[in-house]
């Protein structure tokens, strides 16, 4: 029955998955637009209420009207496992309590912030770094004290849309933005509010061609992360009890979907291609949630006399973006989708460092646990290399002739008996067996073997005698 059901597998029956941070992703082939695809979502979404409605019931200390609003479906309130690691390693590590709830002060200061720190960006650099947080709007409604809708924040942003957000940084330079702009006018330049690079490694073939396009991107991506963690700090600095919980917010925003600055900010660097494998994962070798914390500690930092620069470095020199097969990636997010291993064999304890990357391999990938999820997998471990242009270019040639191969040895079969989505191993096994089985049935020589025969009378159905047999 369902109930017996794991939440992996069900979102694995129905064509999803996870990704390292614990988001919830569609595979290859499903697409929003079709009928496959949004029944997938459909579903995602009712079970996300579902567990939601449950945890927040029972495994949280709301009062007991709220609860009752909970499970009436009446309450907006999400619990996000996000908000909650940020939250606890803030107070275990730090000593910290922060509050980054959507309530109507934690909101209002929030956008505040947002604007404080738009004015130092200046309004090029605010698009670059600020705008793709709230690329989309999704719509989570937020009440105001007297009971009327404010407005709808963004996916764990204060903001309910683009126009939204523009509105409230009050620059010049946005104040003819409408809603539906794809593009903005800045000092005369337009520019583009999309960023050109997909955040997944779908499309190899696109990708090849965008490795030094996309480090390229990262590294800038990162100098933006390096200036807005600045400014947080200094914001602490300026007022810590006044900015505390902002700070926290503005920091959880950024990882808050796929184009979220702490996830961009990863320099595509490894690889590990495999011949039988067509689909692959853009994967954060150390996960965003663990970089978000990390900074979090940076930036809260009491201690006045830290070298910003050299912790920033040491942070983001093991958060780098590996393409590694989908099978692999399958079974590294069982042990290790949102917490990498830290020092005294834990994952949850943020008072311990994380592990740091040996001979440049990161933690994640050496794992203990990981590899013995492998074995028992019959999977061999990853053959982790540099990203290379041309062994890419080299290694898609091989896939081609691959899947023409595929091909022509799935044709040699009947209809019936063909499979699609094979490796060509896989594709030439099964040709292989068919020719076996067409050999042995045409033979005339064949090894006569013996049966048994059950008379399945009266005796045996209809009365309590015993059945008396010899072998």
């Amino acid at each position: 029955t369902a109930q017996k059901l794991t939440v992996e597998e069900i979102y694995d029956a129905i064509g999803a998955g996870f990704d390292a941070d614990g988001n919830v992703v569609q595979k290859m082939g499903l697409s929003g637009k079709n009928k496959e695809g949004q029944t997938m979502l459909g579903l995602i979404k009712l079970l996300g209420r579902m567990v939601t409605n449950e945890i927040s019931r029972t495994e949280t200390d709301l009062d007991p009207m709220t609860k009752m609003d909970i499970a009436a479906g009446k309450n907006r309130q999400m619990f996000s496992n996000r908000k909650k690691k940020l939250v606890n390693a803030l107070s275990s590590a730090a000593g910290v309590e922060v509050d980054i709830s959507l309530s109507e002060k934690s909101v209002n200061n929030t956008r505040n912030l947002f604007k404080e720190i738009a004015s130092e960006l200046g309004p090029k650099e605010t698009v670059k770094y600020i705008v793709p947080l709230v690329s989309k709007g999704y719509g989570k409604l937020f009440y105001t004290k007297n009971g009327k809708p404010l407005f709808k924040p963004g996916r764990e942003t204060p903001f309910k849309n683009r126009a939204d957000l523009f509105e409230a940084l009050g620059n010049n330079d946005f104040k003819k933005f409408q809603s539906r702009d794809r593009e903005i006018e800045i000092e005369g330049e337009s520019v583009i509010l999309k960023i050109k690079f997909n955040q997944s490694a779908k499309n190899l073939d696109k990708f090849v061609n965008q490795i030094e396009d996309r480090q390229d991107f990262a590294k800038d991506q990162r100098k933006g992360l390096k200036k807005i963690a600045k400014i947080l700090r200094s914001k602490l600095q300026e007022d810590f009890e006044g900015n505390k919980d902002a700070v926290a917010s503005v920091l959880q925003a950024m990882n808050s979907n796929v184009n979220g600055l702490i996830r961009t900010a990863a320099i595509p660097k490894l690889m590990a291609l495999e011949v039988n494998s067509t689909e692959y994962v853009y994967e954060h070798s150390k996960t965003a949630s663990d970089t978000m914390v990390e900074l979090a500690l940076l930036i809260f930092d009491s201690n006045t006399n830290i070298n910003f620069d050299e912790r920033f470095k040491e942070i983001m020199e093991d958060f780098i973006v590996s393409i590694i097969s989908a099978p692999y990636d399958k079974v590294l997010n069982r042990v290790s989708r949102s917490n990498g291993p830290r020092e005294g064999k834990s994952k949850g304890d943020y008072t311990k460092p994380l592990i740091k990357s040996k001979n440049g391999i990161p933690a994640r990938y050496t794992y203990s646990e990981f590899a013995s999820k492998l074995i028992e997998e019959g999977m061999a471990p990853m053959n982790l290399v540099p990203i290379n242009k041309k062994e890419l270019k080299a290694y898609l040639n091989s896939v081609k002739s691959s899947k023409k191969l595929i091909d022509e040895n799935t044709k040699l079969l009947p209809k019936n008996l063909r499979q699609e989505g094979i490796t060509n191993n896989q594709a030439i096994k099964n040709a292989e067996n068919f020719d076996k089985a067409i050999a042995l049935g045409n033979s005339l020589d064949q090894e006569t073997k013996g049966i048994s025969v059950w008379d399945f009378d009266d005796t045996l159905a209809k009365t309590k005698s015993s059945v008396l047999y010899t072998m």
